[in-house]
């Protein structure tokens, strides 16, 4: 006889089993979305001994059924048996048919779970101590269903009648349970796919990079796996393969503009670097603090030797821009007089640390006058004052704005490098790939030397 004590510490028992094969499914689901990409998976490492491998099973034809991973399928069968749990609670007498279905789905679980064991061990090369877990687990709650069998007929009726007794699960949880299961088996589903589509496009963007500058430096044919792996890709990342390859054309389509460089530009980086990068600013614009920011902080650290920094005016206000037809900014052209005033005054580094004090200033609520950042940044504040009203001030942004209004510009921030316009500014790979250098990985390992640029 089992007791309803006996009898709740073997449903408590069954909702163990399946986080447990539930845990695991997931890790073996993760592996093999990994798997193939060349990565040293936690997995392959606890499973590889010479004898097991967990790769080797995931990669055979019983890996994947009807399309779907195996351990998939697992994740959803113990994720479903441990709601069905879940929400029906303990069966009675009442409730034993609804219980049997709960029985005939675990045994036709538990077959399964023996044909794909006997497969993996009679088979296979290698067996997998991951799946092997889950077939244990398949085991385990096919007995917890089992033993959860209401008592029998002839032990209840030895017993007092008491009140009735509800029917235990009802139609309603019933339906609960299969509904919160179709919905969770729908959400796996869709996250196993997340998974494998990002670790894909993680994977593209690694070996479009090495095509795409590799090949300059590296021997003839020393790239040809990499092509290889990357046409292998290529078919199921197609649009977002075109869309890269549309930006990099593009800016490859680009008219290259001269613009002259003066000697004494505001400038950041080597004179002797081989890319020069011209960009029309406005000290007031919320996108060129965007810009600013994004350099300094993605791009800079590790292309600062490859590239020469150059500032251009180019305030977005009609009373010193007669380019544009609409102010945007009220303060635009007395910040480009103040930032130039202080070139004067400081020279080159007193420009970009007045530059560094005007875009953050126009983004805080009480704003600090042109003198009081003067004197932050070690200038005469009257001078700076004195010098923003100089005609030399107001001659070298018309200066400025004729530069820009040679090379199109209409909008701020306009970016040039080595004369060609860049359009899309936000994307690491496309600095990368134009100025030649590899940012260092996750791991913090060092990146290859980079190529020649094209």
């Amino acid at each position: 006889m089992r007791s309803s004590s006996l009898r709740r510490l073997m449903w408590c028992a069954g909702l163990a089993i399946c986080a447990v094969g539930t845990g695991v499914s997931w890790y073996l689901s993760e592996n093999h979305v990994r798997q193939g990409f060349g990565e040293d998976t936690l997995l392959g490492r606890v499973c590889e001994d010479g004898t097991a491998s967990c790769d080797e099973v995931i990669r055979s034809d019983w890996g994947t059924v009807l399309g779907v991973p195996t351990a998939v399928w697992g994740l959803v069968y113990f994720a479903g048996l441990g709601l069905w749990l879940l929400l029906t609670g303990l069966p009675n007498r009442g409730g034993r048919a609804w219980h049997a279905l709960l029985i005939v789905g675990t045994g036709v679980g538990l077959g399964i779970a023996v044909a794909l064991a006997y497969n993996m061990f009679a088979t296979l090369p290698a067996w997998c101590p991951l799946c092997s877990a889950v077939h244990v687990c398949s085991l385990l709650i096919f007995l917890a269903s089992v033993l959860l069998w209401p008592r029998r007929a002839a032990q209840a009726a030895a017993e007092p009648v008491s009140a009735p007794v509800a029917v235990s699960p009802s139609a309603g949880r019933v339906g609960l349970a299969g509904v919160a299961i179709a919905f969770a088996a729908v959400a796996l589903h869709q996250n196993f796919q997340h998974r494998r589509y990002r670790a894909e496009t993680a994977e593209a963007l690694r070996l479009y990079d090495e095509a795409a500058i590799a090949p300059t430096s590296a021997p003839a044919g020393a790239c040809g796996q990499v092509e290889l792996e990357l046409a292998e890709c290529r078919e199921h990342l197609k649009p977002f393969m075109d869309d890269w390859q549309s930006l990099v054309q593009e800016v490859g389509r680009q008219e290259i503009q001269t613009l002259a460089l003066r000697q004494d530009d505001p400038v950041v980086g080597p004179s002797d670097a081989r890319n020069v990068l011209v960009v029309f600013s406005d000290f007031e614009c919320p996108r060129c603090m965007e810009f600013a920011s994004y350099w300094r902080r993605e791009i800079e650290p590790y292309a600062k030797d490859r590239v020469r920094f150059v500032w251009r005016h180019f305030p977005m206000n009609t009373d010193c821009n007669p380019l544009i037809s609409k102010t945007l900014y009220a303060r635009a052209c007395e910040s480009a007089a103040a930032a130039e005033a202080a070139r004067m005054q400081g020279g080159n580094d007193a420009f970009w640390k007045m530059h560094d004090k005007l875009l953050i200033n126009a983004r805080v609520r009480e704003r600090k006058s042109y003198a009081e950042l003067a004197g932050q940044i070690g200038l005469d504040p009257e001078q700076l004052v004195k010098d923003m009203k100089d005609p030399r001030v107001r001659d070298r942004i018309q200066q400025d704005l004729s530069f820009g209004q040679q090379a199109g510009v209409t909008g701020t921030p306009t970016l040039f490098l080595n004369g060609r316009r860049i359009t899309v500014w936000g994307r690491d790979r496309l600095w990368q790939h134009y100025l030649q250098f590899r940012k260092p990985t996750s791991t913090g390992e060092a990146t290859s030397e980079p190529a020649e640029a094209p």
